[in-house]
């Protein structure tokens, strides 16, 4: 069909077009990669003009929480729900039940993670500090104990991770598009509020995009001020090439596969351990060892850490001895 995106370019197993009869909301799933029969990943909702947009998009998305799962070391293969409705929609509870439905519907042995939803705040929050921690051990002297932390967005995981870098010793600079609410959050954490465009200039040793992606481009990344960049917001960067922008810049990216997979633990946790408590601690301490090694590693070859992520394999989770322990 012309105009649709080339299908022999990608690696993902299957694609799928569904429409919910409930509704009427036409969805696009793809599958990146299966482990034990299953896979996971986010859901988006926008008005897509176009089918091969909404495919495009659905592929991205595959393949960005196949990476994701694989540098985390999550034991499920990467997949991506996209659905086409008005703006307005992306949060009501008719969508969100659409949602479910025809991710149930589509019979891949996907799992939708609504990554958006308030009870994943806590452990998205968590990976985010530590990925914060471990990044700064990497700059000289720097640690996350009296570091100046810039945050951007203040949802429910932007104040998660004020709360926990407020009880880690941090000093906090933030920002958020409603002015209440960045009021509120800087009397309840002790942290100075700027406008939302004041935060890319702030002073900091580090900068956190907690709300929405894109925020990372030409245009910002030469007024950051940071040291180390770490977020849970998605698609952060306009583009691949700010990985490079800002490591040429001399700024340490930690890419949002890492900083951000707390939502998708917290949202995983009940599929694959349902018995099991420990399971979610147990990930975000591989996350953080991970992490680790992925910088040590990108030092070492002197590539950004986003460079080397694109070059990892992703048919299965990176497994390491201390893993299987």
């Amino acid at each position: 069909m012309a105009g649709l995106p080339r299908l022999d370019t990608f690696a993902h197993d299957r694609v799928t077009v569904l429409r919910d009869p409930d509704t009427g909301l036409a969805a696009v799933l793809a599958v990146h990669d299966l482990i034990e029969g299953r896979a996971a990943g986010g859901w988006r909702v926008r008005p897509y003009a176009r089918l091969e947009h909404a495919i495009t998009d659905a592929l991205d998305l595959a393949e960005l929480a196949a990476r994701r799962h694989a540098v985390a070391g999550i034991p499920a293969g990467g997949g991506g729900l996209v659905v086409a409705a008005e703006a307005g929609r992306e949060r009501d509870d008719a969508t969100v039940a659409a949602v479910r439905r025809l991710a149930a519907r589509a019979d891949a042995g996907f799992h939708a993670i609504d990554e958006g939803a308030e009870g994943g705040a806590g452990l998205a929050a968590q990976a985010v500090v530590r990925s914060l921690a471990v990044a700064l051990r990497h700059v000289p002297g720097a640690s996350l104990e009296g570091a100046r932390v810039a945050i951007q967005g203040l949802g429910p995981v932007g104040q998660a991770v004020c709360a926990g870098l407020a009880a880690s010793g941090a000093s906090i600079v933030l920002t958020d598009a409603d002015p209440v609410r960045r009021a509120a959050a800087a009397r309840l954490f002790g942290a100075q509020a700027v406008a939302p465009e004041a935060i890319y200039g702030a002073p900091c040793d580090a900068f956190v995009p907690c709300g929405c992606g894109g925020t990372l481009g030409d245009a910002t990344i030469h007024r950051l001020r940071a040291r180390v960049v770490a977020g849970p917001a998605r698609g952060q960067l306009q583009h691949r090439s700010c990985a490079d922008h800002l490591q040429d810049l001399g700024i340490l990216w930690v890419p949002e596969v890492v900083a951000g997979a707390g939502a998708t633990i917290w949202g995983l946790a009940d599929v694959l351990a349902p018995a099991d408590p420990g399971w979610a601690a147990r990930m975000l301490d591989g996350l953080e060892r991970r992490l680790d090694e992925l910088l040590t590693r990108a030092r070492a070859e002197r590539t950004s850490p986003e460079r080397l992520t694109h070059r990892l394999p992703m048919r299965g989770p990176l497994r390491h001895e201390a893993d299987a322990a």
